[in-house]
């Protein structure tokens, strides 16, 4: 591993950070124009944290080469791979011992005509699918792409793929597929889902396995959207299914488009998908009420959160990213009011009872890198991403998140990944979230 690390970038990791009356208290893992092996950083994307607190990220340099960034340090840039990588996707799985699953882009092979070859890449240096690959389940097909991948805690792989024919085209896809891998330093993969296949009496689309899914950390649940293509209406063929990774029969769905909420409204759309250890599912999106209180939170099917709710004080909005953990806390971005550009970042101690929840974060919050009481910068953005798994509570005390800041003393803003303590059980009745948000100091 290069071991080019940030001064207290892990230190929340060992214990709560102290409340400052100036500032509120994060730690900066890396940021926009760190030097990084000969460059320096261009671009920063999500953080994905594993079960064990590791936490993990992909970035761009100024000279364009990839890296990824594993706890303290950076542990793979896209010059030491085995073929010349030119682009990697914002998503990747981190499991606890820091390896890692990403999907790269790789030169085209000679004579495909093709622009480059996607890639499901493991941090061993290894291939596990390449676009064009002859695709193992189906005679005459090859590998079409691998997109949005992910890891558990123990290292198994999993990614959304795809296939087509093998008739020169090299475009489009024939299928989907879900797969997984339990070994993926040998290239080797398996199919939990895919095209065509009949679920609860009806057929996965060509294109039906959707890109909103989540894995628990032991990898025994995967809570995936599946769109159909035999329903009676467009309208209804999205659904959401709870598949049990070790008995992959065992698919209970957990809700459709257009099925009733019991809330006087219908179901209209998933934004995001959580699933935990347990087997609890969050799930956020969209009913088919006003526009002005349509958004919604479910866990364990209950619904826990209507747009309009008022927490903490604060009168929210749209769900711009939810996770849970394993014990149930909860952690998830807000739109405060109609305004999409402030938001705020809300941490519940029961993800069941929105009255536990409370702000730790607001855009325009002063940020102290170092915890000496000085302001560093101010908030301006949560960077939340649509893929999947925009930002993980992992089962430790600090969230990782992709923001945008303005630095003290003025000069253009900063992409950074910063770490936010949320306060240990005790400290919610001694210093009080709503204390927290009584400290800063707003802009």
């Amino acid at each position: 591993m290069l071991h080019i690390t940030r001064a207290a970038a892990l230190a929340a990791v060992a214990g709560c950070a102290v409340v400052s009356a100036a500032s509120v208290p994060v730690n900066l893992l890396f940021q926009e124009g760190d030097a990084v092996d000969g460059s320096t950083i261009s671009s920063v994307n999500a953080a994905f944290t594993s079960g064990g607190g590791t936490v993990g990220s992909l970035g761009i340099l100024e000279d364009g080469r990839r890296f990824i960034w594993i706890n303290n340090g950076v542990a793979f840039t896209s010059d030491m791979g085995i073929d010349t990588i030119s682009g990697g996707e914002s998503t990747i799985g981190v499991a606890d011992d820091g390896s890692w699953d990403a999907s790269f882009s790789l030169p085209p092979r000679a004579g495909t005509g093709s622009g480059s070859d996607d890639s499901w890449y493991h941090s061993s240096n290894q291939t596990i699918a390449r676009e064009l690959d002859p695709y193992p389940f189906i005679p005459n097909q090859v590998v079409g792409f691998a997109s949005r991948p992910t890891m558990d805690d123990e290292g198994t792989a999993y990614v959304v793929g795809g296939y087509r024919e093998d008739d020169g085209s090299n475009s489009g896809s024939d299928g989907r597929a879900f797969w997984r891998s339990t070994d993926p330093a040998s290239g080797t993969y398996e199919v939990v889902y895919e095209s065509f296949e009949v679920i609860d009496g009806f057929t996965v689309g060509n294109g039906g396995v959707d890109f909103t899914y989540d894995v628990s950390g032991n990898g025994d649940w995967l809570v995936t959207e599946i769109v159909f293509n035999d329903t009676p209406t467009p309208q209804d063929d999205n659904m959401v299914y709870l598949i049990d990774l070790n008995n992959p029969a065992n698919k209970p769905r957990l809700g459709r488009e257009t099925d009733p909420t019991g809330n006087g409204d219908n179901y209209d759309n998933w934004d995001g998908v959580k699933v935990n250890n347990n087997g609890d599912v969050l799930i956020h999106g969209d009913t088919n009420g006003a526009s002005a209180a349509d958004e919604f939170i479910t866990y364990t099917g209950n619904f826990v959160y209507n747009e309009g709710d008022v927490i903490g004080g604060l009168g929210l909005e749209a769900v711009a990213a939810a996770d849970i953990d394993d014990a149930g806390r909860l952690v998830a971005v807000f739109d405060v009011g109609t305004s999409s550009s402030d938001e705020v970042l809300v941490f519940g101690s029961d993800a069941g009872d929105n009255s536990t929840w409370e702000t730790i974060l607001r855009v325009g919050d002063d940020l102290d890198f170092d915890d000496n009481g000085s302001i560093d910068g101010v908030l301006e953005d949560f960077n939340i991403s649509g893929f999947s798994n925009p930002f993980e509570i992992g089962n430790g005390n600090v969230v990782w998140l992709e923001i945008d800041y303005l630095p003290t003393g003025g000069g253009a803003s900063l992409e950074a990944i910063i770490g936010v303590t949320i306060p240990a059980p005790g400290a919610l009745a001694v210093l009080g979230l709503g204390g927290l948000a009584a400290v800063r100091r707003r802009r």
